[in-house]
């Protein structure tokens, strides 16, 4: 099986022998791909809505899956119980706020969880200070672009992890920046930041000045990142 490459990025991220949910899973190809590369043995795929949950089944049958895949029609963490022994969390394809809403709902299997991969469509900034604010921490973040669209992937475990000063909920903290994905990723970046200070100096007056520094400042922290950048 073919993935995508942020299918295939966050897949990279699954340790061997992980027990896995992958929650929205649509077609269920994370899992089945995982099981197929023999990277994991047991894996259990959810969506809340019928028509993907059948399109995973149709996928697992497929590969002849039954008996390492289990697809269940459910919302987010309450398709999970702790008998399931779940150490590896998926949630790719949705919207930060959603992510962090999913992680609250089910608080305590969630937080039972070693490793959480997540990837936001939406509202980057939101789920990192979820995650910090509440008794995660950062340890990895990973780049996938797939034609104009990047994507970013949020590694996170439980631990009490740094508050972060404020640009780098956009930005993130845990890349590795001397990757060819990165370059691109802090470039766009660095791009909507002057936008936005243009947006501001054509409005003028004196309330914007305060809001005006603040991204001037953001601006010297991305330029001296990309600084370093060989």
């Amino acid at each position: 099986m073919k993935l995508t490459k942020r299918l295939e990025v966050i897949a990279d991220l699954v340790d061997r022998n992980a027990v896995l949910a992958d929650i929205g899973s649509d077609h269920g190809y994370l899992p089945v791909y995982l099981v197929e590369k023999k990277i994991i043995n047991r894996a259990i795929a959810s969506d809340v809505n019928q028509g993907p949950v059948d399109n995973a089944i149709s996928t697992v049958k497929q590969y002849k899956m039954e008996n390492e895949v289990e697809v269940r029609l459910g919302s987010g963490l309450n398709t999970l119980s702790m008998d399931d022994k779940i150490d590896t969390v998926v949630i790719a394809g949705m919207g930060g706020n959603l992510i962090s809403q999913l992680l609250e709902d089910e608080k305590e299997l969630a937080r039972s969880v070693k490793k959480l991969i997540l990837q936001p469509m939406t509202t980057k900034i939101e789920l990192r200070k979820y995650l910090l604010n509440n008794g995660y921490t950062i340890v990895e973040e990973k780049i996938a672009i797939e034609g104009e669209k990047i994507y970013e992937i949020i590694v996170a475990e439980v631990g009490e992890g740094e508050l972060w000063d404020e640009v780098y909920y956009d930005i993130g903290k845990r890349f590795d920046t001397q990757s060819e994905e990165y370059a691109t990723f802090i470039s766009e970046k660095l791009k909507k930041y002057k936008n936005i200070v243009s947006k501001i100096e054509s409005k003028g007056g004196d309330s914007s000045k305060e809001k005006l520094e603040k991204v001037k400042n953001d601006i010297r922290v991305i330029e001296e990142i990309i600084s370093h950048i060989d």
